[in-house]
């Protein structure tokens, strides 16, 4: 994140804009109406959120907030509402990055579904992505923590 790249609508960041509060369940995938909006790292508009349609906004930055997004959700655990971002990145017709697939394998494994973690692997595969020493780590974490 860049030092001048602060914008305080995120739900669950701290006002000085350097530490995320973990602890915040603001943010589920219970209040977010999937097929309108999106959390926007790069938007200030109104709750910090976009469609996708912004004047302005590339489809490189498009791809790289959505793929914030399924990280942010692999971190909270929130499995389904990080396969729902990454189904919403495909929907938008843009294409999914090595950086979109690892999230989404770390949201599998983060939610102790390795099956799940092992298709996505497969789907980055198919799709032209090498995997790389993230996601070979990520796919061990995995495996060691189902034992």
């Amino acid at each position: 994140r860049k030092e001048n790249d602060k914008d305080n609508s995120w739900p669950g960041k701290e006002n000085n804009g350097d530490e995320w509060d973990t602890n915040d369940d603001s943010l589920d995938e219970s209040n977010i109406n999937w097929k309108e909006t999106s959390y926007n790292w790069h938007s200030n508009t109104p709750g910090g959120r976009a469609t996708g349609n912004e004047e302005g906004v590339s489809s490189a930055q498009r791809v790289e907030t959505l793929t914030r997004e399924i990280a942010y959700f692999a971190g909270k655990k929130q499995l389904g509402a990080a396969v729902r971002v990454f189904e919403q990145l495909k929907e938008e017709g843009l294409e999914a990055t090595n950086y979109s697939y690892s999230n989404l394998i770390n949201a599998h494994v983060n939610s102790g579904d390795l099956e799940g973690a092992q298709a996505a692997f497969q789907q980055m595969q198919v799709a032209g992505f090498a995997p790389n020493v993230i996601v070979y780590t990520t796919l061990l974490k995995g495996l060691c923590a189902a034992g």
